[in-house]
Parts: C-alpha cells; structure tokens; sequence
C-alpha cells in the first residue's frame, strides 16, 4: 500500500467511524495526520501487523506489543522498549483514539478551532514526547492535504436520505459510507469514483456546479 492509498484508506474509516458522532473535521484530520505520521503511512509493523495506526501505549490488561521507540525527557532523547495497544481490527484502533482524547488532560485540544492548533495543543497534552512532534504533523497535514485534493465539479443534491458510497459502481455492491446533501464531489460518467472512500456513487443524484 503506497501514501496515496493509505490516506484514502485510512480517511474513509475515520469518516465512516465519525459519522453521526459530533467531531470536527480539523480533529478528524488530526487523527488522520497523527495515523501516517506514526506507521509511516501505514509502512510500520505496528500497523501492519497489529491495527494499531496510532502507537497508543498499552496500560492495565489491554492486549499489546513490544517495540523500541525514542522517548525524550528534558531534553534527553533515548530508545527504550514499550508496549503499544494491538487491536482485532482498524474500527477497534479508531475507536480507543477517540475514547483517549476524551481523557480530561486533552481537553486543550478539543477547544481549538483549526489543525494548526490541534497539533501544538495534542503535544503540549503529552500525546508525544518528541520536540518537533508539531512541526512533523504540520508536514505531514501539508501533504496529506496535496493528496486528498480534488477538482470538485458538483455536489450531492438527494431529496431525502445521504447519497451512498459503494464499494463498486453498483447499486447491489456493498455500502461503505454515506455522502450527506450538499457534499462536493468530482463526477464522471454514470458513476463517479471518491477517492477519500474508495468507493463509488450514482450521478442521478448529483448536481453539476
């Protein structure tokens, strides 16, 4: 799986997670950023072999793995071996990143407005031990950024319910997400491809703008 494919992967299963659920997209792109920032764009063993996208550290019983990391305390950086969170599947790994930054000491970070500050606020909280955790998701936003762009040429216009998201351009293809109205979108022919959800949707309910 190369960068490109595990953005669009990754932001597909965070979007399906949050949907229905009150959180801002600048916290949902953080999640997104700290998620390749942390496997290397899914490159790591951590995730490859374990689900686990955010390098959580493992407490109590919860299942874990063992893996050297660089932790730095006043100043000092050294590799030490810790154990991180392993989880059955990424929805489960999703789900214990938002139950985290619930905890009351990343209170600071829910009360920013934009990713720039969601990402000082999410170290300065003791996500990351590392000086330039911020400046390293600043990077990885920008190019996270460059890959999620698209030239929008229309929107969802349903009457009623969110349009579909489908794993094939087919009505009988199993559903991935749904697209509320007013979304913007790139169409194409009869189906048009989303590439944040690796998926497709109908055109006869879109509107070209």
């Amino acid at each position: 799986m190369n960068k490109t494919e595990y953005v669009n992967m990754m932001y597909s299963s965070i979007e399906a997670y949050c949907w229905g659920r009150e959180i801002p997209e600048h916290i949902k792109m953080l999640c997104l950023c700290q998620s390749c920032l942390e496997t290397g764009y899914g490159t790591s063993k951590l995730m490859m072999n374990n689900n686990a996208p955010f390098g959580i550290k493992a407490t109590g019983n919860k299942p874990y793995y063992e893996s050297k990391t660089t932790e730095c305390i006043n100043g000092e950086c050294k590799t030490v071996t810790a154990r991180f969170c392993k989880y059955e599947t990424l929805v489960a790994a999703i789900d214990d990143y938002f139950k985290l930054l619930k905890w009351s000491r990343y209170a600071p970070v829910w009360s920013t407005k934009d990713f720039q500050a969601a990402a000082g606020k999410i170290r300065e909280c003791g996500y990351a031990s590392s000086p330039s955790y911020t400046r390293s998701l600043l990077i990885v936003y920008d190019h996270v950024n460059e890959i999620l762009n698209v030239d929008y040429n229309a929107i969802v216009n349903t009457q009623h319910d969110p349009l579909n998201v489908r794993s094939l351009p087919s009505t009988d293809s199993k559903i991935l997400t749904t697209l509320p109205k007013g979304t913007k979108i790139k169409i194409e022919k009869e189906w048009s491809y989303v590439p944040k959800y690796n998926g497709f949707v109908s055109n006869k309910y879109t509107e070209e703008v």
